[in-house]
This record gives structure tokens, sequence and C-alpha cells, in this order.
């Protein structure tokens, strides 16, 4: 009976042996997780076309933004319009190229409409020399010279692009609105199409001479029957008198 007992510790000794060991060695054949490395690829958001920002008081700078987009579109430039007041300035540093018409509002205040962008652009916390560095510029800016500032939020705005490390392509311009501000937008952008195709590495669209589309279309309404008078007729309720005689037919 002992020498049984002896036995069964013994066997039960061995067996808590090898199941230590075979545990070990199922542990140690267990498979090492493998580290895998994901490269992260930094997508470019960068838009390649042409962003036309106007801040307008009377509707002149809007006007001259709409004249570059009718042709640029017409010269197969890729390009869009934005009114300030509707642009977040966060979004500027992922122009390619932004040309910005602007007026001078008061004594060398931004318009109402661009008084938001204006504020955004000159903040402090906006970094020099960085923050716009991959962005390319051009500025026409609205004036009149019989105020102080002349062009003031035109010149302020370009010396702040170049500021923040945007590249300028394309020299200031100012227009006066005491004589003739159309001829000063014209002779400003003469040259600016072939600067804008180089930056954007394009040809310009060639043969582009036609009459661009106009802003607005005048319809002619024919004539009708019951309107052949030149004004409406009288109501059939009151009676001709000396002062008011009847409409003759």
């Amino acid at each position: 009976m002992f020498f049984y007992l002896i036995g069964t510790i013994v066997i039960a000794a061995v067996f808590a042996w090898l199941t230590g060991i075979l545990g070990l060695n199922s542990h140690s054949h267990a498979k090492t997780p493998v580290k895998t490395t994901i490269t992260e690829t930094k997508v470019s958001t960068e838009r390649k076309e042409v962003c036309v920002l106007f801040g307008s008081q009377t509707g002149t700078a809007e006007m001259f933004a709409k004249t570059l987009v009718r042709e640029g579109t017409r010269l197969g430039v890729p390009i869009r319009i934005c009114d300030t007041e509707n642009y977040e300035g966060h979004d500027l540093e992922y122009e390619h190229l932004v040309i910005i018409i602007c007026s001078t509002y008061g004594e060398g205040e931004p318009t109402d409409s661009m008084k938001a962008f204006h504020d955004w652009l000159m903040d402090d916390s906006r970094t020099p020399d960085e923050e716009l560095r991959n962005v390319k510029y051009a500025v026409f800016g609205l004036g009149d010279r019989q105020y102080r500032y002349f062009c003031e939020e035109g010149i302020v705005v370009d010396r702040r692009m170049a500021e923040l490390g945007a590249q300028r392509i394309y020299g200031l311009g100012c227009g006066n609105a005491g004589q003739n501000i159309e001829e000063d937008f014209d002779e400003w952008h003469r040259d600016l199409w072939p600067a804008v195709s180089r930056v954007l590495g394009i040809e310009l669209r060639q043969h582009a001479e036609e009459p661009m589309e106009p802003a607005c279309r005048m319809k002619v309404w024919e004539p009708s029957e019951e309107a052949s008078l030149p004004f409406p007729k009288l109501a059939s309720v009151l009676e001709p008198t000396q002062r008011l005689p009847a409409w003759a037919p």
C-alpha cells in the first residue's frame, strides 16, 4: 500500500512536470505579432485653378471679377469666382492662384463684405513667410484719389500676402473711380492671362477673339393687342369729364 501511494505521487509529479514543459513549449511556438508600418501619404488638396476673390461695396469690384471669369473661361483657363463675404480665410492656403479684386471704403478701410477676410489675413496669429508659401497671387485695388488713402485696401492686401509667403505673379493694379476706372482695369490686366498660363502650365485657347457673352441680356417683348395704348385704359366705371376725357379706341 505504501509503495502504491509513493508511485501515485511520483506519477502525479512527473505528469505536472511534463505539463509545464509542454505549456512552455506551446508558448514558445506561439506566433510573434508582426508590426505593420503604415506609411501615410499626404493627399494634396491644392486647387489647380484660378480663384477670383472680390470685395465690393457698390458692385464695381464684382463686375471686374466677373469680367475676369468670362475672359478666363473663354481662354480655357480653369477659374471660379467667390465673394470674400462667403469665403473662409483658412481655405486660402489651398489655392494655387488667387486674384483679389478689392475696393477701399471710407478712410482706407475694407468693404463690409471683405472685413472678415481682411481681419483673418491681418491677424497676428498668421505665420510670416509660411502661411501662404504655396499660393500665387495678384491684386487689383479700387479707390478714389479724392480720398487720402487711395486704394489702401489693395495696397495692404498685396503687401500682407507677400509677408505670409505668397508669391506675386503680377504687379499690383490701382483703379481711380474719380476718372475712368474701367480704363485702369483694362490697362492693368492687359498681360495678365499670359502670366496666369505660365503659372498653371497651360496653353491659352487660340482663336478666342469672339465677343464675350454679355453679363445681362435684353429681351424685346412683342406688342400685344391688349396693350395698344401707351397707358392703361380707364376703368369703365369712370365717366369721361373735361379734365379727364375718355381714351379714343
